[in-house]
């Protein structure tokens, strides 16, 4: 085999073996952004999930009043609800925007501090405020998980392009190159056919 030919197959196996690598290790990167994506998917499912006990026992209060067991499991979720904010604040405002996440706490904290200072019956203004700012944090963490679930099919898509895009991409240099190397290859067994006939032909 001519050195020339045996230098292209040998170029040709290794730039194959980078490419394949190449895509292995984007592909391995976005299934662990995906995995890190899916797990804050949960968190905010989480938070909703507390939002709506918080509602619940919200509720509770309101028709039976200031009972001790529906004080005291309204606290324990406030607490928890307010800590899962803490941790994902970064992921929060990141999906939610900056000003949307504000408006949440906000609204969070004028809601705890209502039901921390009500130690009796409710008045209908702080019923009415009540119902009014859990029915919003409630309606932020219905958005929420929209938006974060919407980001993660766009990342999803984004793997599939990018991963049809490079496979179709170098399944069409591949065919460039082959078609050049046939290319040249018929050339030059065009030349060695003239040659040939030129030689039967008495012309050395």
């Amino acid at each position: 085999m001519p050195r020339t030919i045996r230098s292209k197959i040998i170029a040709g196996f290794v730039g194959g073996l980078l490419f394949v690598g190449l895509l292995s290790v984007t592909f391995g990167w976005n299934i662990l952004v995906l995995k890190n994506k899916m797990a804050t998917m949960e968190q905010f499912h989480s938070l909703l999930d507390d939002l709506l006990e918080i509602r619940r026992y919200e509720k509770n209060i309101i028709i039976y009043g200031y009972k001790k067991k529906n004080i005291s499991e309204l606290s324990l979720y406030l607490h928890k609800t307010e800590d899962t904010i803490a941790e994902l604040s970064d992921s929060i405002a990141k999906v939610a925007g900056r000003e949307a996440f504000d408006k949440f706490k906000n609204n969070f904290k004028e809601y705890k501090a209502l039901i921390d200072s009500s130690h009796a019956e409710l008045d209908n203004a702080n019923i009415y405020q009540i119902r009014k700012l859990g029915a919003a944090m409630l309606d932020f963490g219905d958005e929420l998980l929209i938006k974060k679930h919407k980001r993660i099919n766009e990342a999803l898509e984004g793997m599939m392009f990018f991963s049809v895009t490079a496979v179709g991409g170098f399944i069409i240099l591949i065919a460039i190159l082959f078609q050049m190397e046939a290319r040249s290859v018929i050339k030059r067994l065009k030349l060695i056919t003239d040659a040939t006939e030129d030689i039967s032909k008495g012309n050395f």
